[in-house]
């Protein structure tokens, strides 16, 4: 009777294990159709961006300093296609509504990107330059990936806050 039971355990171990397979690869074959999705102009982009020392953060959570969850890093209306600093942080504002920031204060470096991205406006506001910080988890995870959801939790693409 124990040797049957034994058996049977075994066999639906067995079946749970192929069936936790077939959805890991599901869920990987997702992940590189939405890798494909994404623009080589983009991917392109962002490396630019990335090599600037720029990194995406549109959608991830902000934290105050007392430990408080802050708002979540999205463009405001009227603020496509610019730029900000402020207290030594640099936002660029893409026109599609992505949000990359970075510890820039080299003039020369940030005239380069307002050339390149030919950027009009300068008065976006600048998320991450009073206090709030963001998860360093979060950041590593878009420094490697600058698309990724980090694990379906924080979607990069942009969605417009209310009025500025």
């Amino acid at each position: 009777m124990l040797d049957r039971y034994i058996i049977i355990c075994y066999y639906f171990f067995i079946v749970s294990s192929c069936s936790f397979y077939q959805d890991l690869a599901q869920h990987k074959e997702k992940i590189m159709t939405a890798r494909q999705t994404i623009s080589t102009e983009k991917m392109e982009r962002a490396k630019r961006m990335r090599d600037l020392g720029f990194i995406h953060v549109t959608g991830l959570p902000t934290w105050n300093p007392n430990g408080t969850m802050g708002y979540f890093i999205q463009p405001r209306h009227g603020e496509m296609n610019c730029t900000g600093h402020n207290n030594g942080v640099t936002v660029v504002i893409m026109p599609d509504g992505e949000v990359w920031i970075g510890f820039i204060s080299d003039p020369i470096v940030i005239c380069r990107m307002v050339t390149w991205l030919n950027i009009g406006q300068t008065d976006a506001f600048v998320p991450c330059s009073n206090g709030e910080q963001v998860s360093q988890n979060l950041i590593l995870a878009r420094n490697a990936n600058p698309y990724t959801d980090c694990h379906g939790q924080y979607s990069p693409v942009p969605r417009p806050k209310g009025p500025k």
